[in-house]
């Protein structure tokens, strides 16, 4: 369900016009290889994906809201899988080249996936609400809602609640209530006789009835549903029918709601856009302000034009003096830095992608740096893994590594092993390894090869991140290489 193609500005179908722009899209993008075997082969296999699945449409909205966006003066950028596709950097949604650093489209789309994609579009925090203001001017309330998120019980709001229905001391319940910072309501009890500074609290249960049925209440709510707020990034775009689908309350903003949450979009057929307030976003756009007016003199700042591979940038980030670079200032990642040494974009990539818990907990990060300074070298594992793991030097850090893992071995195509890369780390993780281990042997790999893949194997896919994307302000992000 999207908007309508009057309300689009279409004149011919969508599938037509979603060509006619992307072949536009490649003279502005390609213009010396518009026309090369790599970049046509892309384009073809995604739009064939995107006209079997029937998504023109959704593709042409999207690019309509991010075009939108660019018009008011906002600074945006996409993150996550959609920037896999060429198609959306084509449209100018993403500003990352899928062809230069070597996305995979099945990560985003592929004709084993029926559900609508998600292309997450960060902008400045704040101009967020203004960016939600607009879309509903431009597509009509009737079309558009924001999406809402459930807020469960934990044991502060559990307790006040249930003090409230059995009417005892509001100061009482109160004082209870601050004592249980950030805890989960279903272990109240357990967690009152194991903690000493909840001794006193404790007793005070123990003497009083009032308090020990509170506490029973309390444990009771845990987790249960209490309201709804705004989900901090979702819009749901649809056609003039979009509310006899979803029901919608007021917001806090004064914009309708919808009561769904992001899992019944799905099954609901709604698209749902994620347009999220980043603070980052915002500091850019004051710094580039700021500049302006110190020197009025000069032309404005282009961040898109600042190259990649400034020398004596580089040499500042490896002096690991980098509070204030988005991503690159915790202390943990200071320290990475430092390791590393990063002398090119990618490696911000690669280093961003590794601090990352799973990574950090498999023990991941050594051997990338052990093998990346020449301290140690890869175990060879199988051939077929070399031109894979070549760029993170024999250790799997993102998710196409994974399939073109788990598709060498197995031979199952990368739009199935992406289906296969989602089920890891769930209770079907277990049939993903069994397959992974037939296909192997069937395919004649050595028993020493699939079994000894370490760091290399599907299992380690619960850790391999999302390769970050490359943003507008040219700064790696939090999601896939993409």
């Amino acid at each position: 369900m999207v908007p309508e193609a009057a309300v689009l500005g279409l004149e011919r179908p969508a599938a037509a016009e979603l060509r006619a722009r992307c072949e536009a899209g490649l003279a502005r993008r390609y213009p010396h290889r518009r026309d090369g075997p790599r970049v046509r082969e892309r384009l073809e296999q995604e739009l064939r994906v995107i006209d079997e699945l029937g998504f023109a449409a959704y593709f042409l909205t999207v690019a309509e809201v991010s075009a939108m966006i660019g018009a008011l003066g906002v600074r945006h950028a996409a993150r996550g899988s959609g920037v896999s596709s060429l198609v959306n950097y084509l449209l100018d949604v993403s500003q990352v080249d899928p062809l230069e650093h070597d996305l995979l489209f099945e990560r985003f789309l592929s004709g084993d996936r029926s559900t609508l994609p998600d292309v997450d579009i960060d902008v400045e925090s704040a101009q967020r609400h203004r960016v939600y203001r607009e879309v509903f001017a431009r597509f009509g309330a009737e079309r558009v809602s924001l999406m809402s998120m459930q807020n469960a019980y934990r044991a502060r709001g559990a307790v006040r609640d249930a003090g409230l229905a059995l009417g005892l001391d509001p100061e009482a319940v109160d004082a209870v209530a601050k004592q249980l910072w950030n805890l989960p309501a279903a272990t109240l009890r357990t967690t009152l006789a194991e903690r000493p500074e909840l001794r006193e609290l404790a007793e005070q249960v123990a003497r009083e009835r009032q308090l020990d049925l509170l506490v029973d209440l309390t444990e009771r709510l845990d987790r249960l549903p209490r309201h709804i707020s705004v989900h901090p990034c979702g819009v749901i775009l649809g056609d003039r029918r979009l509310l006899d689908r979803t029901p919608v309350q007021a917001s806090g903003m004064g914009l309708p709601m919808s009561q769904f949450d992001k899992h019944d979009m799905d099954p609901m057929g709604m698209l749902k856009l994620d347009v999220l307030g980043v603070r980052m976003q915002s500091a850019l756009a004051h710094a580039v302000d700021e500049i302006a007016r110190i020197h009025p003199g000069r032309p404005r700042l282009d961040l898109d034009a600042v190259p990649r591979d400034d020398p004596a940038t580089f040499a500042l980030i490896r002096t690991t003096h980098t509070l204030g670079c988005f991503q690159i200032e915790s202390p943990g990642q200071r320290e990475l830095i430092g390791k590393m040494a990063p002398e090119r974009f990618e490696d911000l990539i690669v280093d961003i992608s590794l601090f990352r818990p799973g990574p950090m907990h498999s023990d991941m990060v050594r051997p990338f740096l052990e093998h990346r300074h020449g301290w140690s070298r890869p175990e060879p594992v199988h051939p077929a893994l070399d031109p894979i793991l070549a760029e993170t030097h024999g250790v799997t850090v993102f998710h196409e590594q994974v399939l073109r893992i788990l598709d060498a071995f197995t031979g199952c195509g990368l739009a199935r092993a992406d289906e296969l890369r989602r089920r890891l780390g769930s209770e079907r993780e277990a049939g993903v390894e069994a397959l992974f281990r037939e296909r192997a042997r069937d395919r004649g790999v050595p028993r020493t090869s699939w079994t000894g893949c370490g760091g290399s194997s599907p299992r380690s896919a619960r850790s391999a991140s999302a390769r970050p994307t490359v943003r507008r302000s040219r700064c790696p992000p939090t999601s896939p290489r993409g």
